[in-house]
Protein backbone atom coordinates (compact mmCIF):
# COMPACT_ATOMS: atom_id res chain seq x y z
CA UNK A 1 0.00 0.00 0.00
CA UNK A 2 1.32 3.48 -0.85
CA UNK A 3 1.11 6.07 1.91
CA UNK A 4 -0.83 9.22 1.14
CA UNK A 5 0.29 12.64 2.45
CA UNK A 6 -2.35 12.40 5.19
CA UNK A 7 -0.97 9.08 6.45
CA UNK A 8 1.49 9.01 9.40
CA UNK A 9 3.71 6.76 7.26
CA UNK A 10 4.06 9.49 4.66
CA UNK A 11 5.33 11.97 7.25
CA UNK A 12 7.68 9.43 8.82
CA UNK A 13 9.32 8.82 5.45
CA UNK A 14 10.36 12.47 5.35
CA UNK A 15 11.74 12.44 8.90
CA UNK A 16 10.25 13.36 12.23
CA UNK A 17 9.62 16.97 13.25
CA UNK A 18 8.41 16.53 16.83
CA UNK A 19 11.00 18.69 18.64
CA UNK A 20 12.48 22.17 18.06
CA UNK A 21 15.77 20.63 16.86
CA UNK A 22 14.25 17.93 14.65
CA UNK A 23 12.14 20.60 12.93
CA UNK A 24 15.40 22.20 11.76
CA UNK A 25 16.50 19.06 9.92
CA UNK A 26 15.77 19.03 6.20
CA UNK A 27 12.80 16.76 5.43
CA UNK A 28 13.89 13.94 3.12
CA UNK A 29 13.85 15.55 -0.36
CA UNK A 30 12.69 14.04 -3.62
CA UNK A 31 15.09 11.39 -4.92
CA UNK A 32 16.24 10.44 -1.41
CA UNK A 33 15.15 8.15 1.41
CA UNK A 34 16.23 7.85 5.04
CA UNK A 35 19.72 6.31 5.07
CA UNK A 36 21.76 4.08 7.35
CA UNK A 37 22.18 4.55 11.11
CA UNK A 38 24.67 7.20 12.24
CA UNK A 39 27.49 6.31 14.64
CA UNK A 40 25.53 3.55 16.32
CA UNK A 41 22.42 5.71 16.75
CA UNK A 42 19.37 5.80 14.52
CA UNK A 43 19.00 7.38 11.09
CA UNK A 44 16.63 10.05 12.46
CA UNK A 45 17.63 10.69 16.05
CA UNK A 46 18.35 13.31 18.70
CA UNK A 47 21.00 13.41 21.43
CA UNK A 48 21.26 15.36 24.69
CA UNK A 49 24.16 17.75 25.31
CA UNK A 50 26.69 15.30 26.80
CA UNK A 51 26.30 12.65 24.08
CA UNK A 52 26.25 15.33 21.38
CA UNK A 53 29.58 16.75 22.58
CA UNK A 54 31.14 13.27 22.68
CA UNK A 55 30.03 12.55 19.10
CA UNK A 56 31.39 15.89 17.87
CA UNK A 57 34.73 15.18 19.55
CA UNK A 58 34.92 11.94 17.55
CA UNK A 59 35.13 14.02 14.37
CA UNK A 60 38.58 15.13 15.55
CA UNK A 61 40.01 11.63 15.44
CA UNK A 62 42.37 12.68 12.63
CA UNK A 63 44.25 14.78 15.19
CA UNK A 64 46.77 13.49 17.71
CA UNK A 65 48.47 14.82 20.83
CA UNK A 66 48.27 18.58 21.33
CA UNK A 67 46.05 19.17 18.28
CA UNK A 68 43.51 16.63 19.51
CA UNK A 69 43.41 18.22 23.00
CA UNK A 70 42.94 21.69 21.50
CA UNK A 71 40.08 20.44 19.35
CA UNK A 72 38.31 18.75 22.27
CA UNK A 73 38.74 21.88 24.42
CA UNK A 74 37.16 23.91 21.62
CA UNK A 75 34.17 21.53 21.65
CA UNK A 76 33.85 21.91 25.44
CA UNK A 77 33.72 25.70 25.12
CA UNK A 78 30.78 25.57 22.71
CA UNK A 79 28.11 25.03 25.33
CA UNK A 80 26.32 22.42 23.21
CA UNK A 81 22.66 22.12 24.17
CA UNK A 82 21.72 19.20 21.95
CA UNK A 83 22.00 17.58 18.54
CA UNK A 84 19.56 16.29 15.94
CA UNK A 85 20.78 13.93 13.23
CA UNK A 86 19.39 12.41 10.08
CA UNK A 87 20.88 10.36 7.26
CA UNK A 88 19.83 10.56 3.64
CA UNK A 89 20.45 8.05 0.85
CA UNK A 90 19.89 8.65 -2.83
CA UNK A 91 17.37 6.17 -4.12
CA UNK A 92 19.88 4.70 -6.54
CA UNK A 93 22.21 4.05 -3.53
CA UNK A 94 25.01 6.12 -5.10
CA UNK A 95 25.26 8.61 -2.21
CA UNK A 96 24.77 8.65 1.54
CA UNK A 97 24.81 11.87 3.58
CA UNK A 98 24.74 12.36 7.35
CA UNK A 99 23.47 15.70 8.67
CA UNK A 100 24.06 16.88 12.24
CA UNK A 101 22.34 19.98 13.64
CA UNK A 102 23.84 21.33 16.87
CA UNK A 103 22.40 24.11 18.98
CA UNK A 104 24.87 26.14 21.07
CA UNK A 105 24.52 28.76 23.78
CA UNK A 106 26.71 31.43 22.18
CA UNK A 107 26.62 32.65 18.56
CA UNK A 108 30.20 33.93 18.83
CA UNK A 109 31.47 30.51 19.90
CA UNK A 110 29.69 28.95 16.92
CA UNK A 111 31.50 31.27 14.51
CA UNK A 112 34.82 30.57 16.23
CA UNK A 113 34.30 26.81 16.03
CA UNK A 114 33.40 27.09 12.35
CA UNK A 115 36.88 28.57 11.83
CA UNK A 116 38.40 25.74 13.90
CA UNK A 117 36.71 23.19 11.63
CA UNK A 118 38.11 24.94 8.55
CA UNK A 119 41.62 24.96 10.05
CA UNK A 120 41.22 21.28 10.90
CA UNK A 121 40.33 20.41 7.30
CA UNK A 122 43.27 22.37 5.95
CA UNK A 123 45.63 20.82 8.50
CA UNK A 124 44.53 17.38 7.27
CA UNK A 125 45.24 18.61 3.70
CA UNK A 126 41.72 17.99 2.47
CA UNK A 127 40.86 19.42 -0.93
CA UNK A 128 38.52 22.40 -1.12
CA UNK A 129 35.07 21.39 -2.28
CA UNK A 130 32.37 23.33 -4.09
CA UNK A 131 31.14 26.59 -2.63
CA UNK A 132 27.59 27.02 -1.40
CA UNK A 133 27.16 30.32 -3.25
CA UNK A 134 24.21 31.64 -1.28
CA UNK A 135 26.04 30.88 2.00
CA UNK A 136 29.65 31.42 0.95
CA UNK A 137 30.63 33.28 4.16
CA UNK A 138 28.99 30.85 6.57
CA UNK A 139 29.82 27.49 5.00
CA UNK A 140 32.84 25.51 3.83
CA UNK A 141 33.13 22.13 2.09
CA UNK A 142 36.14 19.85 1.74
CA UNK A 143 36.76 16.68 -0.25
CA UNK A 144 38.71 13.63 0.81
CA UNK A 145 41.77 12.28 -1.05
CA UNK A 146 41.62 12.17 -4.83
CA UNK A 147 39.93 9.03 -6.16
CA UNK A 148 42.13 6.23 -7.36
CA UNK A 149 41.67 4.64 -10.76
CA UNK A 150 40.03 1.21 -10.95
CA UNK A 151 42.55 -1.62 -10.69
CA UNK A 152 42.44 -4.87 -12.65
CA UNK A 153 43.49 -8.18 -11.10
CA UNK A 154 43.21 -10.87 -13.78
CA UNK A 155 39.58 -10.80 -14.85
CA UNK A 156 38.51 -8.83 -11.76
CA UNK A 157 38.14 -5.05 -11.81
CA UNK A 158 38.29 -3.47 -8.36
CA UNK A 159 36.44 -0.20 -8.00
CA UNK A 160 38.05 2.73 -6.16
CA UNK A 161 37.14 3.31 -2.52
CA UNK A 162 34.19 5.48 -1.62
CA UNK A 163 34.79 9.21 -1.93
CA UNK A 164 33.98 11.59 0.92
CA UNK A 165 32.99 15.21 1.39
CA UNK A 166 32.41 17.14 4.61
CA UNK A 167 30.74 20.53 4.96
CA UNK A 168 30.39 22.81 7.97
CA UNK A 169 28.07 25.78 8.21
CA UNK A 170 26.31 27.92 10.79
CA UNK A 171 23.24 30.07 11.22
CA UNK A 172 23.05 32.03 14.48
CA UNK A 173 23.45 29.62 17.40
CA UNK A 174 22.97 26.57 15.13
CA UNK A 175 25.84 24.65 13.52
CA UNK A 176 25.43 22.18 10.66
CA UNK A 177 27.81 19.37 9.74
CA UNK A 178 27.18 17.31 6.60
CA UNK A 179 29.32 14.26 5.85
CA UNK A 180 28.70 12.44 2.57
CA UNK A 181 30.07 9.27 1.00
CA UNK A 182 29.61 7.99 -2.50
CA UNK A 183 30.98 5.66 -5.12
CA UNK A 184 32.87 7.15 -8.09
CA UNK A 185 31.96 9.18 -10.02
CA UNK A 186 31.26 11.20 -6.86
CA UNK A 187 28.77 14.01 -7.50
CA UNK A 188 29.97 16.72 -5.11
CA UNK A 189 27.43 19.15 -6.54
CA UNK A 190 24.63 16.88 -5.29
CA UNK A 191 26.06 17.16 -1.79
CA UNK A 192 26.42 20.94 -2.12
CA UNK A 193 22.78 21.10 -3.20
CA UNK A 194 21.72 19.11 -0.15
CA UNK A 195 23.68 21.45 2.14
CA UNK A 196 22.08 24.50 0.52
CA UNK A 197 18.60 23.04 0.98
CA UNK A 198 19.39 22.29 4.62
CA UNK A 199 20.52 25.87 5.28
CA UNK A 200 17.44 27.27 3.55
CA UNK A 201 15.27 25.02 5.68
CA UNK A 202 16.86 26.35 8.89
CA UNK A 203 15.92 29.85 7.76
CA UNK A 204 12.32 28.70 7.09
CA UNK A 205 11.76 25.47 9.07
CA UNK A 206 8.01 25.50 8.45
CA UNK A 207 8.47 25.11 4.71
CA UNK A 208 9.30 21.72 3.21
CA UNK A 209 11.97 22.10 0.51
Amino acid sequence: MTATPADPAAGAARGRASTPLSKLLLPVPEGYALGADIAGYGNDDELPAKQAAALLKESGRGFYGKKRREYEEAVDRLGIQGMAMRSYAQQDSSLQAEVLILRMKDKKKVREFFEVRKEMSEFLELRKGPKITEYARTSACYLGPKPEKPETYGDEVRSPALQAMICSAYDGEVMVTVTAFGAPPFEDKDVAGLVEKQLRHIASPGEYV
